[in-house]
């Protein structure tokens, strides 16, 4: 029967928790089921939404000083950059035009009018891939009118930025290209050179000469030609891919949003049915941030990522404290279903040591809870045999 796979299945899962619980009850073995409770509940009814309105303060405003403001930083500074480029000589008017127009599509967002200036704070919305568009838009112009020595500079810095992309195999074709027109260029300007010496040399008079110095010089200037082209189709490239990773990173960023505000009303919604379950909830959102914690200290050092690595500090205390209350109803139910000791018995409406340690545990490990269900779910989904007894092998 289902209901006794249940029971291996627990088995098998049920060790961590047991010697937790047991721990607990050798370090104080007089706790009853209502003596945490009393401790914990000390005006319960305010504290969940007091803790609920100081995340969201904190959310808001470490989004808005760690993820926006340095997200335009370093659009503010690449504008700055181009902009120079643009304004040296020979002047670039049209791609300035495009600096100014990002200029202003960053500041004043024209879809959202006066509710620009809210959204910024937590949000990621069009301004900021349009005004990364139109940049790199001018980057552009500006390797059509460079000279050719700035030109060869662009066409190296693309080559190189090529050769980091291995998901397009576009990228390859371009880079031995840009390689192949940089080696060609090269070897043109060493004839018009000899062309150059031997007219200085007086040997203008030889028609065979000046012939030579003119076809080497078209030769330069179709090479050049060339070469602009292919690093202009380069760069729209890695510009393509750029604001693709800025858009699907955005776009993440805003569902976690979504997620973060979602997680904040379930959680009252339980805080308001349920008082005696806060201690839960509260446990468990420390768990979350303890084992976030944990992975921060441990994480390599990674580029520029726009922000999403915030993503799962944040989030990190709702889900401790969702699975924490998962977990922690779970056990309840099975016990009352009999498929739990009561020595392993978890109540939700009076906390004690036992509920907080299974709360604790699942908040720190979301993945316990997931293996978890994963577990239970894959166990009664087995067929039952004639006998009523379940086909297959038993679970580990």
């Amino acid at each position: 029967m289902h209901g006794l796979c249940l029971r291996r299945v627990l088995a098998h899962w049920l060790g961590v928790i047991s010697l937790l619980t047991s721990v607990s009850a050798m370090a104080e073995p007089d706790v009853n089921a209502g003596q945490v409770s009393q401790v914990m509940q000390f005006d319960s009814s305010w504290l969940l939404f007091l803790l609920l309105i100081i995340y969201i303060a904190l959310l808001i405003g470490g989004r808005y000083i760690w993820v926006i403001v340095p997200n335009r930083h370093h659009l503010e500074t690449s504008m700055a950059r181009v902009r120079e480029q643009a304004e040296r000589e020979p002047r670039n008017d049209k791609a300035i035009e495009f600096l100014d127009l990002a200029d202003k599509r960053l500041h004043n967002d024209l879809s959202l009018g006066k509710f620009s200036s809210v959204t910024r704070w937590v949000a990621f919305t069009g301004r900021q891939l349009a005004a990364w568009r139109l940049i790199h838009n001018a980057e552009c112009l500006l390797i059509r009118t460079c000279n050719e020595e700035l030109l060869e500079e662009h066409a190296h810095v693309t080559a190189n930025e090529l050769a980091g992309i291995r998901s397009v195999e576009r990228a390859a074709v371009l880079k031995g290209r840009i390689e192949s027109l940089l080696k060609r260029l090269e070897n043109a300007n060493g004839e018009q050179d000899i062309a150059v010496e031997a007219r200085d040399a007086q040997l203008a008079e030889n028609a065979g000469a000046m012939e030579a110095t003119k076809a080497s010089n078209d030769e330069v200037k179709r090479i050049l030609r060339r070469l602009e082209e292919v690093t202009v189709e380069g760069r729209s490239l890695v510009f393509q891919l750029q604001d693709t990773r800025f858009e699907e990173l955005a776009d993440h960023q805003n569902k976690a949003l979504y997620l973060i505000f979602t997680a904040v009303l379930i959680l009252v919604g339980i805080g308001v049915l349920s008082e005696s379950i806060m201690p839960v909830l509260v446990i468990g959102a420390a768990g979350g941030l303890l084992a976030r914690l944990r992975k921060v200290m441990y994480r390599k050092a990674t580029g520029f990522d726009y922000g999403v690595s915030w993503v799962g500090v944040f989030l990190a205390p709702l889900v401790g404290a969702l699975t924490a209350w998962g977990g922690t109803l779970l056990f309840h139910i099975l016990h009352q279903w009999g498929l739990l000791t009561d020595k392993m018995a978890i109540p939700i409406d009076e906390p004690n040591a036992n509920t907080l340690i299974v709360a604790l545990a699942f908040g720190f490990s979301a993945t316990l809870f997931e293996r978890f269900m994963e577990r239970i779910e894959s166990t009664a989904m087995k067929p039952l045999g004639a006998n009523g007894k379940e086909t297959g092998s038993p679970p580990d």
